[in-house]
This record gives structure tokens, C-alpha cells and sequence, in this order.
């Protein structure tokens, strides 16, 4: 109990519904992260995701791609586990899955693996945060990889949109910036070399005062240990909190426009976007979903099923679009 007090700033009460048999343990750590912990008598495995509020949109301007190079980065060994890609083949071994993404203002990384083998897991996944170690051959290996993933994109369509949306919008903000990051954008510039300027990047960014995590079990067999583990995950005090987007969206002159896109492949679609605000602290009343779900309904009576009978579509929905701290697309 003393070393469990140790790692805990505030034990959070949560509400559940009566129809609900998992049971919770909510803390802030004294470091900052959120530690959400599920017992699920009735999973098949047990799981961690790691957000931390971090993504391209925190890219230096001249360096843009460095939030997804850290993603790729931090697999690639540690002072504890230096071998290249131990977790993932670890959690390959045993009977689980990892994955991770780089959004526009957060990140993930995620994975499950056997009951018994969740302690180890656990471990192996929080040195990622704790220590990575950047060597020379990893930033290379990954600059690479990086850039293959950016010329494989090239012809993709629903890429090709993505960046004329982001060409198209206000410049001032952080949406406009190219995200994925190619060789030329990870290299060393004059007398800045990138692995100088990455650890920095990721020194700033990948504050546990930023990061939330939560953990599926069978029992909470694992809690104590999963609260020392991510004690361990550095913070700058004291705890500050990221800046606020102050630029819009879009400008006035970005609205009303028709853009036409010439596709790589035969692709004929409309997309109507209306610019919203920030609509975050709707989300326990679902007001947009409400809208989306009347719009893209397909049943009798429906828009869907007025334009279909004419041959004027084969498909219809509706809500999807981008959104963040300030804007919200909303796209039909």
C-alpha cells in the first residue's frame, strides 16, 4: 500500500451503467497520465492502448512527419529491450496483436497478447516511452520506410483529396501541414541534424503529462504493476498543458468554393463539406450523429432512396469528416 500511494496523485470515481458487469479503477498519476484499468471476467486477452496528445499537427514547420517518425521510431529498441521490433514479435508469439497511428493531435499505440503473458508485455510496452534510444541505423531504416510508405500513397485517391483539402484551407493552421513525412523531410539539414532535433521533438511531446492509458483484464492482478511501470515515463515540472489552437479552419475567402480534383482512378464523387466549430463537448448528447443518421438514412422516404430510384447514386452518407480542438467538417 505505501508504494502504491507513491505513483498516485487522484483516484478518479467513475459511473457505470447497472447493466454493465466490468469493474473500474480510475487514477492520475503524480507524473500526469490517466490510468484507466477494465476487470472483464469474460475477455479473451488482455490489452493496453497508449494515447498520448501528440501528432502532426505539433510538427515543427520545416520538419514536417516527425510526430510519425517517433511512431516508427519507438519500436525500434530501448536501454531495456534494444533489439529492434522485440515487442511486436514478442506479442506475436504470444497469440496478440499491436498496431499504432499518428492522427493530427493525438497518437496511439495499442495492443493485446494471452492472459499470461500480459505482465512481460506490459513491461516491454512502457520502455517504448521510458527510454528509446534512436540509434543511427533505426532513424535510416525508418527514413526509408517512411518514404515508401509516402510514394506508395501518391496514387492513392482518397490521399490525393486529403491533400487538397489541406492545400485549400487556411495556412495558419496546423491542418494544412504535410503530415506523412518523406526522406527529404527527415534527413539532416545544414547543421541540424535530424537525430538532435528528433530527440528534442520527442522530449516535448512525449510527456506522460500528455498521455492517457488504458488496460483490459481479466482481474486487476496487474494494476499495481502497471501503475509503477508508467511512473516511470518522464514529465516536466511542473505539469504544463499544450497550446490552444487559436487560427481557423478555413478563412472566408476558403469558403463557398467549388474545387474539382482530376482522379488517378474512374472516381466520380461529391463531397459537400459545412465548416462547424469545435463540437467536442457534445459528445454525451450526440447532436451531430442525430443530424448524420437522418441524412444518410437509406429506408423508405429517405434521400438516399429518392436518388438511388433515379440512378443518380450508388452510394450516400453522411457526419464523417475531420475535427479537432477548434473545427469540425461535416461532410455529406
Amino acid at each position: 500500500a505505501q508504494g502504491h500511494q507513491a505513483f498516485i496523485t487522484t483516484r478518479l470515481l467513475m459511473k457505470k451503467s447497472p447493466n454493465d458487469n466490468r469493474n473500474y479503477q480510475s487514477v492520475t498519476l503524480s507524473n500526469g497520465i490517466r490510468l484507466v484499468y477494465v476487470e472483464d471476467k469474460a475477455c479473451n486477452k488482455s490489452a493496453c492502448s497508449l494515447v498520448v496528445n501528440t501528432g502532426s499537427f505539433d510538427d515543427p514547420t520545416d520538419r514536417p512527419g516527425f510526430a510519425h517518425f517517433i511512431e516508427h521510431l519507438l519500436f525500434n529498441g530501448n536501454k531495456k529491450y534494444p533489439t529492434p521490433n522485440y515487442l511486436p514479435d514478442f506479442v506475436a508469439k504470444h497469440g496478440g496483436h499491436i498496431n499504432a497511428w499518428t492522427a493530427t493531435e493525438h497518437s496511439s499505440f495499442h495492443f493485446d497478447v494471452n492472459h499470461d503473458s500480459f505482465a512481460s508485455a506490459l513491461d516491454q510496452f512502457a520502455n517504448l516511452f521510458i527510454s528509446p534510444l534512436f540509434t543511427d541505423d533505426a532513424i535510416k531504416r525508418e527514413q526509408e520506410a517512411i518514404h515508401a510508405e509516402y510514394k506508395l500513397k501518391l496514387r492513392d485517391d482518397s490521399r490525393r483529396i486529403q491533400q487538397v483539402h489541406k492545400e485549400t484551407c487556411n495556412p495558419k493552421h496546423p491542418f494544412h501541414k504535410f503530415a506523412v513525412g518523406n526522406r527529404q523531410t527527415l534527413s539532416d539539414l545544414p547543421q541540424r541534424p535530424v537525430k538532435d532535433e528528433i530527440l528534442t521533438f520527442w522530449q516535448n511531446n512525449y510527456q506522460a503529462q500528455f498521455m492517457t492509458v488504458a488496460i483490459v483484464a481479466q482481474s486487476f492482478e496487474w494494476f499495481d504493476l502497471a501503475q509503477q511501470l508508467l511512473s516511470e515515463i518522464s514529465s516536466k515540472n511542473p505539469l504544463q498543458s499544450k497550446p490552444v489552437i487559436t487560427q481557423p479552419l478555413y478563412s472566408k475567402k476558403d469558403l463557398g468554393r467549388f474545387i474539382c480534383i482530376r482522379p488517378v482512378k474512374e472516381l466520380h464523387k461529391l463531397n459537400l463539406t459545412f465548416a462547424l466549430p469545435s463540437i467536442d463537448h457534445l459528445y454525451q448528447h450526440k447532436m451531430v450523429s442525430f443530424i448524420a443518421h437522418i441524412i444518410g438514412h437509406e429506408g423508405s422516404g429517405s434521400l438516399y432512396e429518392s436518388l438511388k430510384r433515379q440512378g443518380l447514386i450508388n452510394g450516400l452518407s453522411a457526419g464523417n469528416g475531420i475535427s479537432g480542438q477548434n473545427f469540425k467538417d461535416f461532410n455529406i
